[in-house]
């Protein structure tokens, strides 16, 4: 007698088949979670304080997106012996002083009041220079700018030495440090020459520093200043700028050029002003 096997029912089987390939299927995606929670919740836990979740670098950059830096402006204090005209309780008088010295070639700025309004017509680093060029200027206004029986007063001037901290987008702040660092020994050396024009000494050449200063001045201005440096910024520029005319004036009379140099005087005796103020 033959057996007949059974045969199940193919709808069964099916369904078999695939609770089977679900479960494989579930047990294949929970493992793949736990491995990959493993990795991101040891990654996390390694990390060093602060860094970024990703595992990249942190970028030390400021809110703007670009990158930070400090820096300490600094510029060493420094001497002069000034050479005064007159003294006045008005601004305008001391004004028309100033303008009729210059008219004489003879070169005049009114310094920041100390409450007078003072002329000066020269600022030098010694005080032989400084005896020789009130000679020079008293030749030239004695009788006819100020009475003839007047004095040229010759006093010093103590430039405090500034150091100012900086921190701000670090191309502003690298372009700001060069630029002052190269005002410092170009305004040592301007002083330098104009001791030597009145001493008749050997000429102090200031080509060198006169092309070095208006380069970082172009490099300063080529870079906005962030807004909390804008002030540091204009106080900056301003000396800058005195000082790159000075520098002009004197190379013109290094060169040979001597009617230049009232102006260039002047304008030293602006930018020594101008620092003598800086901080205030």
């Amino acid at each position: 007698m033959r057996r007949t096997r059974m045969s199940r029912p193919k709808g069964i089987s099916s369904r078999l088949s695939a609770l089977f390939v679900f479960v494989l299927l579930a047990v294949a995606l929970v493992g793949a979670g736990y491995l990959l929670g493993r990795f991101v919740l040891s990654s996390i836990l390694s990390r060093p304080p602060g860094a970024p979740v990703s595992g990249l670098p942190r970028d030390d950059k400021g809110g703007s997106g670009s990158e930070t830096a400090t820096a300490t402006i600094a510029l060493d204090g420094f001497t002069v012996y000034r050479i005064q005209v007159g003294a006045f309780s008005s601004k305008d008088n001391a004004t028309k002083l100033a303008q009729s010295c210059l008219a004489k070639g003879v070169p005049a700025y009114v310094m920041s009041p100390d409450p007078l309004h003072k002329v000066y017509c020269g600022v030098l680093a010694s005080r032989q220079a400084a005896d020789k060029m009130a000679e020079d200027v008293m030749a030239k206004i004695s009788g006819t700018v100020i009475p003839a029986e007047d004095k040229l007063y010759i006093g010093t001037l103590e430039v405090p030495a500034i150091q100012v901290p900086v921190v701000g987008d670090k191309r502003y702040v690298s372009a700001l440090d060069g630029a002052v660092k190269k005002a410092g020994p170009a305004l040592r050396t301007l002083l330098g020459f104009w001791d030597s024009y009145y001493l008749k000494t050997a000429p102090v050449d200031v080509r060198t520093p006169a092309r070095d200063v208006v380069a970082a001045l172009e490099a300063l201005k080529a870079v906005g200043p962030p807004e909390s440096l804008k002030a540091t910024h204009s106080a900056c520029v301003a000396a800058l700028e005195s000082l790159a005319k000075a520098l002009a004036g004197a190379e013109a009379v290094y060169g040979g050029d001597g009617s230049k140099g009232p102006e260039a005087m002047t304008e030293l005796m602006k930018l020594v002003d101008i620092l003598a103020s800086f901080g205030k």
